[in-house]
């Protein structure tokens, strides 16, 4: 439906298993705080004695760590590991505002539960978390779906096309690890 403004308000979109959802914009600042509120590791440094005297403190970089000795490396290894583990972090917490925020579905909670519970998974108690994770259970049905939900309801946001592509690699390091 368009607003007075010409602008789509919200889109309906089927998803890869067949279910029908109403996507709508989000708050961008809201996904940004979510994204943001994941700590992110500190990039290791090393130190350049000056010949005057006195020392720089630099962050090392991919050409600085290959020639660093042993320990900086594996400090390296953590950080880049660390590092990873946060752009997941901050995926699924622009997954979660979007899953909360930008998506209407409808859903037999009960049935899905029960049948979820059934699986030996462990069920939130608090009705909130229990929905989001119904829905990450049954409205994702795979990486495309992931793509084309953020894509929408981003675009639907006001979020540019280029925004979205950065993101997108990170989107995939997430499905495939299955956070």
């Amino acid at each position: 439906m368009l607003s007075k403004d010409n602008f789509l308000k919200e889109v309906e979109f089927t998803n890869s298993r067949g279910l029908t959802m109403k996507l709508h914009a989000i708050p961008p600042y809201l996904a940004q705080m979510a994204m943001t509120a994941i700590p992110q590791p500190s990039v290791p440094t090393y130190t350049v004695q000056l010949e005057g005297g006195g020392e720089e403190v630099h962050q090392h970089d991919e050409d600085s760590i290959s020639q660093s000795g042993p320990a900086e490396k594996a400090l390296w290894l953590a950080y880049k590991s660390d590092l990873q583990d946060a752009e997941r972090a901050a995926s699924d917490a622009l997954l979660n505002v979007i899953l909360i925020e930008g998506l209407e579905v409808e859903l037999d909670l009960p049935k899905m539960v029960k049948r979820m519970k059934m699986m030996s998974i462990r069920i939130p108690e608090d009705p909130d978390e229990m929905e989001l994770m119904v829905k990450k259970a049954y409205v994702i049905g795979g990486q495309e779906d992931v793509e084309r939900i953020t894509t929408l309801v981003m675009n639907l946001s006001g979020v540019s096309n280029d925004t979205l592509e950065q993101t997108k690699d990170t989107f995939q390091d997430t499905m495939e690890s299955g956070s």
